[in-house]
Parts: structure tokens; C-alpha cells; sequence
């Protein structure tokens, strides 16, 4: 299949320098997360690589040592516009609001919520054009 393949590519290609990328991103040296997560260095490093592939206990540790709230990060923004879809159950704003999400860094989903929370209002009926479903054809 070639969806198959494509999930393969993108755990040997695109995971491993998403985890450096977010090992960096976060301010961290491949010893000092050897130390939380009790491997050695080289096997950081080797998962960096795409020599080894971490199990989805050491892959949770990761993303939470470098905060990670999502772990569909860590296999890119590209695989996730790929293969989230819009659909009838997200109009226009709630799709193009998760992109965004996805492609922010951390402090900017802290004021994301901080913003939504703060004008958070009661449940309405679609209004305007640009909160029409999200319907590809």
C-alpha cells in the first residue's frame, strides 16, 4: 500500500529531525536528555538519526521533557495537513485555527488559550460565510 509506505517514510525521515529539531527548540544537549530518559547518549542520538526507532513510552518522555502537548507533532506539519482533512463537522475557522495550532511554538498556544478563555462565550448557530462547513471537493 502506498499509504503504508508513506507512514514509514515518515517515521524514519521526518520523526527523527523533528526530535532534534524539538531537542534544540527546547535548550537541550543530547547527555543531558540521555539523563532523563535513561539512555545513553548514542541511543539519542541513534533516534535523531533514524538509526532507532523509540518505543511510545521513550516517544511520550520525549515530547514531554521538550513539551510537546501533541504528539502528531513530532511526525511534522506536513503529515498533518495531509492527513487531516476538513470535514463537515469543522467549518473554515475551526480547520484554518488548528492549523495554526499545530504550526505554533509554545508560547504562542499559552496565549492562545489564555485569549480564548478569556472570551469564551455560550455555544452559537454557523453565522457568517467564513464559519461554513469545511468541505473539500
Amino acid at each position: 500500500m502506498q499509504n503504508n509506505n508513506y507512514i514509514n517514510d515518515v517515521i524514519s525521515d521526518v520523526m527523527p529531525k523533528k526530535l532534534k529539531e524539538f531537542r534544540q527548540r527546547a535548550g537541550f544537549g543530547i547527555d543531558e536528555v540521555s539523563k532523563k530518559i535513561k539512555k545513553t547518549p548514542a541511543m539519542v542520538s541513534n533516534y535523531e538519526n533514524g538509526v532507532s526507532i523509540p518505543s511510545a513510552s521513550i516517544l511520550y518522555e520525549l515530547c514531554r521533557i521538550y513539551g510537546i502537548e501533541d504528539i502528531n507533532e513530532i511526525f511534522s506539519n506536513e503529515f498533518l495537513s495531509r492527513n487531516f482533512k476538513c470535514s463537515e463537522y469543522l467549518t473554515k475557522s475551526e480547520f484554518e485555527l488548528i492549523q495554526l495550532w499545530r504550526s505554533a511554538r509554545k508560547e504562542g498556544r499559552v496565549a492562545a488559550k489564555t485569549v480564548l478563555k478569556a472570551f469564551k462565550a455560550s455555544p452559537r448557530k454557523v453565522e457568517n460565510q467564513e464559519d461554513e462547513p469545511c468541505l473539500k471537493t
